[in-house]
């Protein structure tokens, strides 16, 4: 899903125009006084070539804590600490060509994720334009094998403009063993379709170093 207030992300190689980058707030804290109302405006310098597709950020505004309740919430060792924060959502459009989603898949690892053994690919939309209504069948078999070893299907997805993320396969509680596998994608929207087919391996090196982290094994 779109997430507008991941801290910290680095962005996608195949974004030019990072929202963050063209976005110069008034001020970046205001103080208000019980029922008082403040204009806050941002200013948005648009590119200077003209680009197909959108653009696609967020305003993030949080509560700042006094000084004294954070405090005596660090002295109390709060397990369990609520912040008010909310986000406003901008979209950038500047032709109305329609640029067409295009997904590319990248690197497979086998890793663990929460302590479980998962192989875990990444997922990649390369061009400027939102990408709703996704779904992703990923089967795993042992190269060489037509049995299926592990499956996973996920719908409802969406993906930025010009992002990627990690989307994992379960190993099921079981430990990974060496060998060379192959990955069966198929992603889907209501308008196209992807498909790849991908040999990974997994080493022994990677195996150890999973299967000791793993719990439940």
């Amino acid at each position: 899903y779109v997430d507008y207030s991941i801290p910290n992300t680095k962005p996608d190689k195949t974004l030019k125009y990072p929202f963050a980058e063209i976005v110069t707030e008034d001020a970046n804290e205001i103080t208000l006084q019980p029922n008082e109302t403040k204009d806050w405006t941002a200013t948005i310098q648009m590119p200077a070539d003209k680009y197909d597709g959108i653009i696609l950020g967020g305003l993030h505004f949080q509560e700042k804590k006094e000084e004294d309740a954070k405090k005596k919430s660090e002295e109390e060792d709060v397990q369990i600490k609520n912040e008010y924060a909310y986000v406003i959502g901008v979209k950038l459009t500047e032709t109305p060509t329609v640029v067409k989603p295009e997904l590319a898949l990248n690197s497979i690892k086998p890793t663990t994720k929460n302590y479980r053994n998962v192989v875990e690919f990444n997922l990649q939309n390369t061009n400027a334009t939102l990408v709703g209504g996704l779904s992703v069948d990923a089967k795993i078999y042992k190269k060489g094998n037509k049995e299926v070893l592990h499956e996973s299907k996920r719908t409802d997805l969406s993906m930025a403009p010009n992002s990627n993320f990690d989307y994992s396969v379960d190993w099921e509680n079981q430990a990974f063993k060496p060998g060379k596998y192959q990955l069966h994608l198929v992603a889907k929207t209501a308008d196209d379709t992807w498909e790849w087919t991908k040999d990974f391996t997994i080493s022994s090196d990677d195996a150890k170093k999973a299967n000791d982290t793993a719990l439940g094994l």
